[in-house]
């Protein structure tokens, strides 16, 4: 089923005021930003998590949230409908317009690259043992094209288990990725997966 038809079918469901709530965890333990944290073998301290997702309001039309862990107001969304799927990142032939003016598209968010490299889907700042992270995902040609479809059962929480995508990350050395990178499909396909009870 294309994304039109489920939009479709998600919209006649019957209007139900939904809040719904983003919950960061390593390993199914919530984690803090900002905080050095040890699991297991691992030490890490996660500064920045932030995110795009996409939500539909019309079969042609959508809402972007920015869920920022920085700001725990932006962690919390209310829709009209409890919410079935999401898209991950910023609608692609909206990037092809420029700045958009949905208040969550706002420059100022610090998501935004240039016109030619469009927004950031996903921004991870930190350290992992002993390495530097500084992962910007996004933008919106060919491969780095956004858009992978994660689905929702029921849940008013929705936890992000971050270990399983920083496992997919090269970090035997210091990691930086500040633009548009070749593996963007890889790594968005591993990020939509994260979005699971552990």
């Amino acid at each position: 089923m294309n994304f039109i038809s489920l939009c479709i079918l998600w919209l006649c469901a019957p209007t139900s005021l939904t809040t719904t709530s983003f919950d960061l965890q390593w390993k199914g333990i919530p984690i803090v930003l900002g905080q050095k944290t040890i699991i297991g073998l691992d030490t890490f301290c996660i500064n920045t998590l932030k995110f795009y997702i996409e939500i539909p309001t019309s079969p042609k039309h959508q809402e972007h949230f920015l869920i920022d862990f920085n700001d725990t107001s932006s962690v919390q969304i209310t829709t009209q409908k409890p919410i079935k799927f999401f898209k991950l990142g910023v609608d692609s032939a909206l990037q092809k317009m420029g700045i958009c003016d949905e208040p969550a598209l706002n420059p100022q968010k610090g998501m935004y690259w240039t016109w030619q490299n469009g927004y950031i889907t996903l921004k991870i700042e930190g350290t992992f043992n002993g390495k530097k992270l500084l992962f910007h995902l996004g933008g919106f040609q060919s491969y780095n094209a956004n858009g992978k479809i994660v689905f929702m059962n029921h849940q008013s929480t929705l936890p992000i288990q971050l270990n399983e995508f920083i496992a997919t990350l090269p970090l035997n050395q210091d990691l930086k990725v500040m633009s548009p990178h070749p593996n963007n499909e890889k790594w968005m396909n591993a990020w939509s997966q994260c979005f699971h009870e552990n």
